[in-house]
């Protein structure tokens, strides 16, 4: 949160790393596997080798590329959505516009502490997927939506 008086607070977030969990995890497996037949003595073809680390970089690479692309941001008139590296797209909803907003988590997201928000725009739903504590996204949400109306 930034700001320096209470009424003009913005958050701003990304995907979370959290949701790439399985992928990441496959990356590390893959690593082990290559260090234990290195570590027993068998030889690795060098071009399963490099497909490997090919793999294992291009994954890393397109995950942190796309988490970054994009970010959400509360402040004191609306909620902005920003996605796109190169071509940009911007999406601002006035806080007036918004008539309910709730959060989801499965169960990795409950473990992991991440999740969804979704924000009712009255005929239109907007979801905030993957997001770091989407509680305390929905909260001040929520509370930046109550000082407006006020």
């Amino acid at each position: 949160m930034k700001g320096g008086d209470k009424s003009e607070k913005v958050l701003k977030v990304r995907h979370s790393r959290k949701r790439y969990f399985i992928i990441y995890a496959m990356i590390i497996i893959l690593a082990i596997l290559i260090l234990i037949l290195k570590a027993s003595g068998k030889t690795i073809e060098p071009s399963g080798l490099k497909m490997a680390v090919i793999f294992s970089v291009a994954a890393i690479l397109f995950i942190e590329i796309h988490r970054l692309s994009s970010y959400y941001e509360i402040n004191p008139s609306s909620i902005i959505f920003v996605t796109g590296l190169i071509n940009r797209k911007t999406r601002k909803f006035n806080l007036y516009s918004i008539s309910d907003a709730d959060s989801s988590q499965h169960v990795f997201g409950r473990i992991f502490n991440y999740g969804d928000v979704n924000v009712h725009l009255f005929e239109h739903i907007s979801s905030i997927k993957g997001i770091n504590n989407p509680n305390k996204f929905l909260n001040f949400l929520i509370e930046t939506m109550g000082n407006r109306r006020r």
